[in-house]
């Protein structure tokens, strides 16, 4: 995953993309779904996408296609407490991308650190989890890349250990999410940063999901915690008392992911995210989660190749 001291060089991977000609899906293979693995089905019986848009012309047009997708990640995507209806921003798209292919996808809960592994094994053919688009990433998955974003980190409100930023949380426990080496390696490289200055440690304790790193905060078992300044921002405007320390770090595009040898399914993908973007349904979308701020310019395929 990327760390904070490599330099993003996102604006000239998009601004290739944009200029490139778009691919299209010529190929069916894998294009068909396993099926649901037990108990990790959700809503089944009504995948997103109704498969009958006009632009369903592609190689999956009248597949279903199972999704892993989180579901403790909002605004990207989530279920509300006492529900198993994923929603968010990326499911949305999801939506959007289906009935652009004329396909149908079936959303199945998967925790974050379980979406490679789910792909690996056949249980699904996409993941969506939000995910980071590094080097390291694209060596096990293609990223289809549909949003930027960034990394922040949160104090309770007031900040009461009066931390003020990653470079200067030596000696504090910060919270992150298990299976993300991007957020990890951030936290790793300013604890080295402290001990080779003199200073203690900073001290990393990893929790399966956002929700439980928040409440390891909220809680006092945590001093603070990092995550997308996506996510941070959704908290902030839901009334979660909380604040942000310090700088955006890392900017990067975040993906859905496909494994490599599914490359068609990938290009059909970025078809159809680029086709949202010239129909205006893309930015319809981002604004109506008010995270326009995340728009990228162009469809794009390992855009964080260089991050």
């Amino acid at each position: 995953m990327a760390r904070h001291s490599r330099g993003i060089r996102l604006a000239a991977l998009i601004a290739a993309a944009a200029s490139a000609t778009a691919l299209s899906a010529c190929s069916s293979s894998g294009d068909s779904s396993p099926s649901p693995a037990n108990g990790s089905s959700v809503g089944a019986g009504s995948p997103v996408g109704t498969g009958s848009s006009a632009g369903g012309t592609s190689a999956y047009a009248g597949k279903t296609i199972a999704v892993a997708a989180v579901s403790d990640y909002p605004p990207i995507s989530f279920a509300d407490a006492g529900s198993t209806k994923i929603k968010g921003v990326a499911v949305d798209i999801l939506q959007a991308l289906a009935d652009e292919m004329g396909a149908k996808f079936d959303l199945q809960n998967t925790s974050f650190d379980s979406l490679i592994p789910s792909l690996q094994a056949g249980r699904q053919l996409i993941a969506s989890g939000g995910t980071t688009d590094t080097p390291t990433n694209e060596k096990a998955t293609i990223m289809v890349d549909f949003m930027q974003t960034g990394v922040q980190m949160i104090v309770p409100a007031g900040n009461p250990k009066g931390i003020k930023g990653l470079d200067a949380a030596c000696g504090f426990t910060i919270a992150v999410l298990a299976g993300s080496p991007t957020y990890q390696g951030l936290i790793n490289d300013a604890s080295d940063a402290c001990t080779k200055a003199g200073n203690k440690k900073i001290n990393m304790s990893t929790f399966k999901t956002a929700d439980e790193a928040l409440l390891a905060v909220k809680a006092g078992r945590a001093d603070a915690e990092v995550d997308s300044s996506i996510l941070q921002s959704y908290r902030i405007q839901q009334g979660v008392k909380i604040e942000v320390i310090g700088e955006n770090l890392a900017p990067h595009p975040i993906a859905f992911q496909v494994l490599p040898s599914n490359q068609p399914l990938a290009d059909a993908l970025k078809t159809a995210l680029q086709g949202l973007m010239d129909n205006g349904k893309y930015k319809a979308i981002l604004a109506q989660w008010k995270m326009e701020s995340g728009a990228l310019p162009a469809a794009g395929i390992n855009l964080g190749a260089n991050s």
